[in-house]
């Protein structure tokens, strides 16, 4: 379970589901929590029964305290009615970096000029992220009349560094 670059001091949760593929229950023996930065909450319980094609949900939280890559691991053993072991190991990694989001817009205003009424007449502007680290668009509210957007940036996306998107924004005199 890769958690990819989070930034020094801030956490990131994924879920991983632990499936019994087989066709007879499974009976937990060990779990290995994984260790670290790295922490895992709903972890079966040792003696725990999971029924042929049941899931445990597993969080597991990513909270680096240093600028370096972290590797630790997930472990859990049980045993199936004939007695015959297994064991699940899920592998975790991830990278604490310092660094910025920084989104920039270009160019920082737009002059479509003179526009006849009747007419319309476009500009385009730039959002990047000219930071090193990941960035969601929390809130990107299309602008009022007589500006339009056709294609607004969708709320929650998410710019990786060196991201750029383009939106072409519209004037349309009353």
């Amino acid at each position: 379970l890769g958690f990819g670059q989070i930034p020094v001091g801030s956490a990131l949760a994924k879920t991983v589901s632990i499936t019994n593929t087989g066709t007879t229950p499974e009976t937990v023996g060990t779990v290995t929590a994984p260790t670290g930065p790295f922490a895992a909450t709903g972890l079966p319980a040792a003696g725990a029964v999971v029924q042929p094609g049941a899931s445990v949900p597993v969080s597991v939280t990513y909270t680096p305290t240093a600028a370096q890559s972290d590797a630790s691991s997930l472990t859990i053993a049980s045993t199936d009615q004939a007695g015959d072991q297994h064991t699940v190991t899920d592998s975790l990694t991830g990278q604490g970096v310092t660094g910025v989001k920084q989104l920039t817009v270009s160019p920082p205003s737009i002059d479509v000029g003179d526009v006849p009424l009747g007419s319309s007449a476009n500009a385009t502007f730039q959002v990047s992220n000219t930071g090193n680290l990941p960035l969601t668009i929390s809130k990107a509210a299309p602008p009022t009349a007589p500006f339009t957007v056709a294609d607004p940036i969708p709320e929650g996306s998410t710019l990786a560094p060196g991201d750029t998107l383009t939106v072409t924004v519209t004037f349309t005199p009353a």
